[in-house]
């Protein structure tokens, strides 16, 4: 599919985040819907979400959430600025999953969210992704901090935060009515960071 530069929101060295078009709601049936469902044990998180542990970590949505997928990313632009994008590889124009940022209902700072696709895990897009989005938050949206938050049996996940640069908080926060593990990096101690490295 051919989509305008005006489009793009990032770029990294392998990826292309884009916002979103209704098209692309068959690939978030693919990524979140019935056809990602493992075998494993289910845990319902809410009415709209299940979580499934076994031979992978998978959420499995709604059609209707997903069906509402494109319009609230869209919202989200609108309000914020910023959202779920669209990942696609740069060298196949192939979706490989989505990663972005939404915002809090309260003054908490933006949420950073990332899923990879399930045939596209295991080669770093993730940890790429998130490592540019912090960037771009820091620089374009000057935030002081960002943070993510994690069920306590996405292992995966919680890999990608640290790996990303990202430090976990001591207990845990609820979210969407569910405990999660908050992850968070600030642009101080990023700074710091990227002037060590140098």
């Amino acid at each position: 599919m051919i989509r305008s530069p005006a489009e793009r929101r990032l770029s990294t060295a392998r990826l292309d985040l884009w916002t979103h078009r209704e098209c692309d709601t068959a690939f978030l049936h693919d990524l979140f819907g019935e056809a990602a469902r493992p075998k494993g044990d289910v845990r319902v998180i809410n009415d709209r979400c299940e979580v499934v542990t076994g031979k992978r970590f998978e959420l499995i949505y709604t059609p209707q959430f997903i069906n509402g997928w494109v319009g609230r990313a869209e919202s989200g632009e609108q309000t914020h600025g910023f959202a779920f994008w669209l990942a696609t590889e740069r060298v196949t124009g192939q979706p490989i999953g989505v990663y972005g940022l939404i915002g809090q209902s309260d003054d908490g700072p933006p949420l950073l969210g990332w899923y990879t696709h399930r045939a596209s895990r295991r080669r770093g897009f993730a940890v790429e992704a998130v490592r540019e989005l912090i960037r771009w938050a820091f620089r374009e949206l000057s935030l002081d901090r960002v943070r993510a938050v994690v069920l306590p049996e996405n292992t995966p996940s919680q890999a990608v935060a640290i790996a990303a640069g990202m430090r976990r908080m001591p207990g845990q926060v609820e979210h969407a009515g569910v405990p999660h593990l908050a992850y968070e990096v600030t642009r101080d101690v990023r700074a710091k960071r990227c002037r060590d490295a140098r």
